[in-house]
């Protein structure tokens, strides 16, 4: 009998942390971010460029599933959404290339490992991305 209360409680709190976590990252995640950092967790060929290319890159998440990023001139606009658990980030793009080179491209799910008022960790593939909040 005590196991089945103990039981209820840990997935009372378990399903409830749940909850929390995705309605605090909807939250928090909402707003501009800069890539400040790139970091390989692997070898890949042009590494070195990817990041040079990627820092400063400025990604801002709306209310409403929407996200613009911004690098150099490129722009790329689409949608976004938080997995169940607030851990997972899924993101569809749309370069704002002139046709036939615009395209639809359906982003790798990265993985959020960090999530502050200030500063957000994502990992996808093979690389972690830090950014810190725009000013």
């Amino acid at each position: 009998m005590k196991n089945t209360i103990l039981l209820s409680v840990l997935f009372t709190l378990f399903f409830y942390a749940i909850g929390t976590a995705q309605s605090e990252n909807k939250q928090l995640i909402l707003g501009c971010w800069e890539i400040r950092q790139v970091i390989f967790t692997k070898e890949v060929e042009g590494s070195d460029d990817i990041s040079m290319e990627a820092l400063g890159t400025i990604i801002c998440f709306e209310k409403d599933g929407t996200f613009t990023n911004k690098r150099g001139e490129t722009i790329a606009k689409g949608t976004y959404k938080l997995s169940e658990n607030g851990r997972t980030i899924h993101q569809n793009s749309v370069s704002e290339i002139p046709a036939p080179n615009n395209h639809i491209q359906e982003d790798v799910p990265g993985q959020i490992m960090m999530l502050s008022a200030t500063e957000l960790q994502i990992q996808a593939e093979e690389m972690i991305l830090y950014f810190r909040r725009g000013e």
